[in-house]
């Protein structure tokens, strides 16, 4: 055999060890099984809202409504003293709840917006204290108290 020959036979031999040697030390069902893998969580991606580029779907999204409320009486000046329940709706934090409420009188109605910059986690809640002072000592709330008129989260 002539040294060109030889050559020949060892690339030729060289070539079929390389093709049965496996890629990565992995062997071909393991790199399907990898590859089918991934395909799989890309195209779970594609096809779920966890993965959604849409901004509203990851914006907050939170719920308040009155845990309790009371009225009292401090020096002279009536109160309506309640507690929000604040809870995160959502899949992204809430960072500050901005709630509107109106309790009404027999005399008038009072409006207020309270503002709570506690975190609130996804499925998380929090209580914010509050309270309304009225004009007179006189007035009395109207059913059915407290009651939220918007809320806004960010």
């Amino acid at each position: 055999m002539t040294n060109d020959e030889k050559r020949a036979s060892s690339s030729g031999t060289r070539a079929a060890q390389a093709r049965d040697e496996p890629l990565l030390g992995l062997t071909r069902l393991a790199q399907l099984s990898h590859l089918l893998g991934l395909a799989s969580l890309l195209a779970l991606c594609l096809f779920s809202g966890a993965c959604s580029s849409d901004p509203s779907a990851w914006h907050p999204r939170g719920s308040a409504s009155i845990a309790s409320w009371r009225e009292q009486e401090e020096s002279g000046t009536k109160l309506c003293v309640f507690t929000l329940r604040i809870r995160n709706a959502g899949v992204s934090t809430i960072g500050t709840s901005t709630v509107s409420v109106r309790v009404a009188t027999d005399k008038c109605s009072y409006f207020a917006t309270i503002l709570d910059s506690k975190l609130i986690l996804p499925g998380g809640e929090i209580y914010a204290d509050a309270e309304i002072a009225y004009d007179s000592a006189e007035e009395e709330t109207q059913p059915p108290g407290p009651s939220i008129i918007d809320e806004f989260y960010y």
